[in-house]
């Protein structure tokens, strides 16, 4: 599954510092593993996989493994809401695939 967390109006950067990262991209509430030795910023959720990577137009995830749809949109909303939070930038979120 893929989703982009995005501004949800204009252009603006959804951009968080590495120092807080940890803080703002895993989301609160899951029991997450942070995988390091990667490009993107990872954790390990009960199994799967989850890969956020920061773009122009928001922050894509992908999630691989065997998770329900239900659970990876909580995940994708909890984290939407902290980095809108982070940024002070009111968020959306959408289900690409």
């Amino acid at each position: 599954m893929e989703f982009l967390i995005r501004p949800r109006q204009g252009q603006e950067l959804l951009a968080v510092d590495k120092a807080t990262a940890a803080a703002v991209l895993v989301p609160g509430g899951f029991a997450c593993q942070e995988v390091f030795g990667t490009e993107d910023f990872r954790y390990r959720v009960d199994g799967s996989d989850v890969a956020l990577r920061m773009a122009i137009e928001g922050w894509h995830i992908v999630i691989e493994g065997p998770m329900t749809l239900q659970t990876a949109e909580d995940i994708v909303a909890e984290v939407a809401l902290q980095i809108a939070e982070e940024t002070r930038t009111p968020t959306e979120w959408l289900q690409l695939t």
